[in-house]
């Protein structure tokens, strides 16, 4: 007994310095910050000393009472002792671990792939490079704000948005009937977004045109349709037809306006100079850190009653699918 705990006394410091060295992988695998004694340390040592106590006396009594049954003369005379039913038990629960451990680690492969395969899939628009800062409700300074990101030598882009891209839900959508069989009802989600948005986001006009300022109509008239509105809608010559008595000026291509567990919608897209909630700023490749300064100091001259609210397009997908 005495040998079974000091055995698993060493095994103890053993368990928690590969658990200390696997700890950082393992966060960044569930996505979250773990700690092997975040608080409680005293009773932390005392529990896992109560484990060593238990696991050895339990362990050395099994053994020591197991060998003082056997007779001595039969183990000097070589004599065996064994049963059938003891090897297959012991075969069964050798097996069943083995099980169990494939299973936790394929499942655990199986995820950590489909996760990968969410973060790394094409959504439709760019899905790195962009910050995404919000502005909250009736936000006064919206155009000063938005004239000094586009000063900016390190912004590629920007345009103001009602919700960036990914939207975790829909803000307000219509039941609109097919052009074809108006029994059929399709219900569409609303996108309000300002110009050069589709620019920005890397999102491509497959037919007609973008929203341009040229174009004095297209503030609160026109609309921009995607591929799975004309199909699910039935239109036929889309820039020839009208969408609620508003002109189809342009079809976008498809893009995930959620996550990727859902199908695309069908999108109806109009500009909007209200209601603007965020602005995405695509920026150029490895200056994040110098134009976050620039943003925070411009925003305290703006709004210095609000907090400078920002996250970066790569840190919203993956809590996505955290």
């Amino acid at each position: 007994m005495s040998e079974s705990i000091v055995l698993v006394s060493f095994a103890l410091p053993v368990a928690l310095l590969l658990m200390w060295l696997i700890l950082p992988l393992a966060g960044k695998l569930f996505q979250t910050q773990l700690h092997i004694m975040k608080s409680n340390v005293i009773v932390y040592i005392l529990a896992y000393l109560l484990l060593v106590i238990t696991i050895g006396v339990v362990s050395g009594f099994y053994t020591s009472s197991y060998l003082s049954r056997l007779n001595v003369l039969d183990i000097l005379s070589n004599v065996t002792h064994s049963g059938t039913r003891k090897y297959y038990f012991r075969s069964f629960l050798i097996i069943l671990q083995l099980i169990i451990f494939c299973s936790a680690i394929s499942c655990a492969l199986i995820i950590r792939s489909q996760y990968k395969y969410a973060i790394n899939k094409d959504p439709g628009y760019c899905n790195k490079d962009i910050l995404l800062i919000y502005l909250g409700e009736d936000f006064k300074g919206y155009q000063a704000f938005f004239n000094t990101i586009k000063s900016n030598q390190d912004v590629i882009m920007a345009a103001g948005t009602g919700t960036g891209l990914p939207m975790t839900g829909v803000s307000a959508a219509l039941q609109i009937p097919n052009y074809e069989n108006k029994a059929i009802q399709v219900m569409v989600p609303i996108v309000n977004v300002d110009f050069n948005f589709f620019k920005t986001m890397g999102i491509s006009v497959i037919e007609g045109r973008d929203f341009s300022e040229e174009y004095g109509i297209d503030t609160g008239h026109s609309i921009i349709l995607n591929e799975t509105a004309i199909k699910q809608l039935s239109i036929t010559d889309p820039l020839k037809n009208k969408y609620l008595g508003s002109p189809i000026v342009g079809v976008v291509k498809d893009f995930n306006l959620f996550s990727t567990h859902s199908e695309i919608p069908p999108i109806s897209i109009y500009i909007s100079n209200e209601n603007m909630r965020q602005i995405v700023v695509h920026y150029k490749p490895g200056k994040l850190g110098s134009i976050l300064p620039y943003l925070q100091t411009e925003w305290k001259k703006i709004s210095p009653d609000r907090p400078f609210r920002h996250a970066t397009i790569e840190e919203v997908i993956e809590n996505l699918y955290a």
